[in-house]
């Protein structure tokens, strides 16, 4: 195999299949939702009722301190987020865990279900875990990861522009084909990062006290923008595999 080959093949592995895992994690709202207002439990609640109640509180404060760790996990592990994004994501998750530390322990000093009434609903509306910033920082990780992408991609199409320059001026083999499919790669690369590249900034900033609006709708305009970026990185791609075999071809 000839060095430009190699070159070639090693661009290629780099720059056409960057892991789009990340990409996959985006926006995720399942889950229990949060435990919003209302009675926890009846006045008239016999004594064993309150402490079931009194546990299936504890749990789901338990279970949203569980996910918190998994998103510091995935904060500190994710590949492409900046250090602008990533101090504030993990500044959230820790205010949050804090909350729900607390609102664990009042729980588990409560009596009475008037004191649970009490204690139990603002541990999950201050803190909406499963609602607002889970999602929130699955969409900052996928929008940072587009961006990187898309950054990689651009550098790879330009060593591709080169390589079709060189056959179209040493050969006679008609580049138009291939030139078009290499021009409709970086147009889809542009528009994945002008569409999901700006979600993080969008997002980022949302706090439970812009519990529904404007959260919801943010997140809900992020996943969809999120979700075409990543259609136009694969269907770039796949150009970019064409373009490759092309100039495989014209060299061989």
């Amino acid at each position: 195999m000839s060095s430009s080959k190699r070159v070639l093949c090693a661009l290629l592995a780099v720059g056409v299949f960057v892991a789009l895992k990340p990409l996959a994690a985006m926006a995720q709202t399942d889950g229990e939702p949060p435990i919003r207002g209302g009675a926890v439990v009846s006045d008239k609640a016999p004594g064993d009722s309150f402490e079931r109640a009194k546990a299936h509180v504890i749990r789901q404060t338990e279970r949203r301190l569980t996910a918190l760790d998994r998103l510091t996990g995935k904060i500190d592990n994710a590949r492409h987020i900046t250090e602008d994004h990533a101090a504030p994501l993990l500044r959230d998750v820790a205010a949050a865990r804090e909350a729900l530390r607390s609102g664990l322990a009042a729980v588990g000093a409560t009596t009475t279900p008037e004191e649970l009434r009490e204690v139990a609903p603002p541990i999950f509306q201050d803190t909406l875990v499963f609602a607002l910033l889970r999602p929130k920082t699955h969409e900052v990780i996928a929008s940072d990861t587009v961006t990187a992408i898309g950054e990689r991609l651009t550098e790879f199409g330009a060593k591709l522009q080169d390589a079709l320059d060189r056959i179209s001026g040493e050969t006679d083999i008609d580049t138009t084909q291939a030139q078009s499919d290499l021009d409709e790669m970086i147009g889809l690369v542009n528009a994945a990062t002008a569409t999901g590249g700006p979600v993080a900034g969008n997002v980022i900033s949302l706090q439970a006290a812009d519990w529904p609006d404007p959260a919801q709708a943010a997140l809900r305009e992020g996943k969809a923008a999120l979700g075409e970026a990543r259609s136009s990185l694969h269907e770039a791609r796949g150009l970019a595999k064409v373009v490759v075999r092309f100039i495989r071809s014209a060299r061989s």
